[in-house]
């Protein structure tokens, strides 16, 4: 039998003395990192082949101009552009071959479908993480971090809401 989910308020769980700001409060995570630039460069341990540097410089410049990175993302960042190479190649590989292969055994499943699959699973959850789905852009919330380092309104950076939602 399912556990029922009564999610206790932020006045609740201060009156039984169980409240804890990093997990009951509705502010968002304070950042630490610089904006990303569009010129970042992947960190040289990934050893990108040039098709890969591509697509990193298509990445690096979408989540840029939305304003959703920080330089403390390049890894993530890195491993993103990865994925997405890796999926566009088995892709590839899928449109030509098909889903099964004829082997020396019979008929097959094509092993580059298998790799497809596990690499857009990995796209979907560093898309998830950088908001660039539907699903997760509805949860962005405006932290309210100055990216021109100004005191004028300049834009901002948005970030995932840590928090689950409240239910009505």
């Amino acid at each position: 039998m399912a556990k029922a989910n009564n999610r206790k308020s932020t006045a609740e769980h201060k009156a039984m003395g169980t409240y804890r700001a990093d997990r009951h409060s509705k502010l968002t995570p304070k950042l630490k990192g610089k904006p990303l630039l569009k010129n970042a460069k992947p960190p040289a341990y990934f050893q990108f082949e040039k098709e890969e540097t591509a697509i990193w410089k298509k990445v690096v410049e979408l989540l840029v101009t939305h304003k959703l990175a920080t330089h403390l993302d390049i890894d993530a960042i890195a491993q993103y552009s990865r994925s997405l190479f890796q999926w566009i190649t088995y892709s590839n590989d899928v449109q030509v071959n098909g889903t099964y292969i004829e082997s020396a055994r019979g008929v097959k499943s094509n092993p580059a479908a298998n790799f497809m699959h596990q690499a857009w699973v990995r796209c979907q959850m560093f898309q998830k993480q950088f908001g660039l789905n539907a699903l997760a852009r509805e949860s962005l919330e405006d932290t309210g971090w100055n990216l021109t380092g100004s005191g004028e309104d300049g834009p901002r950076l948005y970030m995932p809401v840590v928090q689950a939602r409240k239910r009505e």
